[in-house]
């Protein structure tokens, strides 16, 4: 099997209950993910 095309997508995916808050002050407000079509 030959592989034609590859397409990638960054998708942003934003926290439910809001920003996630971390120890010394890090926040993240989404998951980043990147969806991969073969």
């Amino acid at each position: 099997m030959r592989i034609k095309t590859i397409k990638a997508y960054h998708v942003v995916q934003p926290f439910v209950d809001g920003p996630y808050r971390m120890s010394k002050g890090r926040v993240a407000d989404a998951f980043d993910a990147v969806i991969v079509a073969i």
